[in-house]
């Protein structure tokens, strides 16, 4: 009788916990690795290597692409550019590369802004959803040249 009313007890307060573990989103997510060159060629994509550790997982990159200096006649420079998502699934412990694109006219600006001599910085975010519906946001930052 008291192995069954423990064993209740035990059951019980487990369940109650995984439910408040859920509820408060403490549930881990994918344990991500994120590599790849920190200085790349202003071409029309940014890469970066994504590696989802301990579980299956689907990943998104995003960024921006942050102007400064150059000419004030270059329009975009005075704001930010949007990178164009990408997204993949990815297998545990396999490494993929996931390269977002600059749009043609943010292409365009980035490369009028760095031959007038300014810089272009793109921070691009990687978001991960695992199996179990979690998440991981990871942020690499880019510096774009001439090539």
């Amino acid at each position: 009788m008291r192995t069954r009313l423990f064993l209740s007890l035990l059951l019980a307060g487990l369940l109650a916990f995984t439910a408040t573990a859920t509820v408060l989103g403490q549930v881990p997510g994918p344990a991500l690795n994120l590599t790849g060159a920190k200085k790349q060629d202003a071409k029309r994509r940014v890469s970066v290597k994504v590696q989802c550790l301990d579980q299956d997982c689907t990943a998104t990159a995003t960024g921006r692409i942050k102007l400064s200096g150059g000419k004030s006649s270059t329009v975009a420079a005075k704001g930010a550019l949007k990178l164009r998502p990408v997204t993949k699934e990815i297998a545990a412990r396999i490494a993929i590369k996931l390269k977002p694109k600059i749009t043609q006219r943010g292409h365009r600006a980035v490369r009028k802004t760095l031959k007038q001599g300014g810089t272009a910085k793109a921070k691009v975010t990687i978001t991960a959803v695992g199996a179990n519906g979690a998440t991981s946001v990871g942020k690499r930052n880019v510096v774009l040249r001439l090539g």
